[in-house]
């Protein structure tokens, strides 16, 4: 049995950028005591304010562009539910995990995104486009899916109870 302590899981999830999902994920098929560990959603949800945003997507935009100071957006267990990102282009971003719920993404470039287990609930997502997105596990119930593109995205295991197309 392997025993992972307080003081391990948050060194864990603070040197390697990892969450407590993908630290349960990892020891599928494996005794783990984590009886002492803090597992609440602050340890897997990140809030994220508008200007760090701004800011992680400017730089995501110089990366896309070849741009040695660019860097791939990770927005891997975002707050970002009811976020207005009508238009924005996330093609490539990490959001797995990411609380999307109720989120505006009107004709957003979502292409080849990492949407796995993204919360998508009730959000609307009309023009967007998921081509080749990752949306293994997602929630997308209640969405709002009119002329989306989904060509070669990944639909395993996703919700789509009570969508709108």
């Amino acid at each position: 049995m392997i025993r992972i302590t307080q003081e391990a899981l948050d060194e864990i999830l603070e040197n390697n950028h990892v969450h407590v999902i993908q630290v349960i994920n990892n020891l599928q098929g494996k005794r783990a005591d984590l009886s002492g560990a803090d597992l609440s959603d602050d340890k897997i949800i990140k809030k994220i304010t508008e200007k760090e945003l701004d800011e992680i997507l400017g730089l995501h935009t110089l990366w896309l562009a070849g741009n040695s100071i660019g860097e791939k957006a990770n927005l891997h267990g975002a707050e970002l539910s009811e976020a207005d990102l009508s238009g924005y282009y996330l093609r490539g971003v990490d959001l797995t995990l990411a609380n999307l719920r109720e989120c505006n993404l009107r004709r957003a470039d979502l292409m080849f995104a990492d949407l796995r287990c993204a919360d998508l609930r009730d959000a609307d997502l009309t023009g967007a486009n998921l081509r080749g997105a990752d949306l293994k596990g997602a929630d997308l119930a209640g969405a709002e899916l009119w002329g989306a593109d989904f060509s070669g995205a990944k639909l395993k295991n996703t919700i789509l109870d009570g969508v709108k197309i």
